[in-house]
């Protein structure tokens, strides 16, 4: 059992600081390790981790991508870390294209109110 949880996303700066506490406490103690992201995953998308941990006791790799403004980062095993990402890109590409038709269909409008 990991002693840290998953977080998809930290809820405040706060919760974020509490969490990076108890993570240095495990690198102090030598439960945790920080590995090179190529060791863990290839990430090739828009929300890379900042740094790849390994726990000692266990084989799995954890990505940590930390907050900023109103991006609220991860702490995640890398497999779900990986499709964490593939999800925020769709969402991400999703947005954007509503936003598009949006604009396209104001474009229509204001053409057929100035050619009527």
């Amino acid at each position: 059992m990991s002693p840290l949880k998953s977080y998809y996303g930290f809820a405040s700066q706060a919760e974020f600081e509490a969490f990076d506490a108890v993570l240095t406490r495990l690198l102090a103690a030598g439960q945790a390790a920080l590995i090179s992201q190529q060791s863990a995953a290839d990430f090739l998308l828009p929300y890379q981790p900042d740094a790849c941990y390994e726990l000692s006791g266990t084989a799995e790799q954890w990505a940590l991508a930390t907050p900023d403004n109103a991006w609220r980062g991860y702490f995640l095993p890398v497999t779900e870390a990986i499709v964490y990402q593939q999800q925020l890109r769709r969402r991400e590409s999703r947005i954007r294209s509503a936003g598009l038709l949006l604009l396209l269909c104001l474009l229509c409008f204001i053409a057929w109110r100035l050619l009527r």
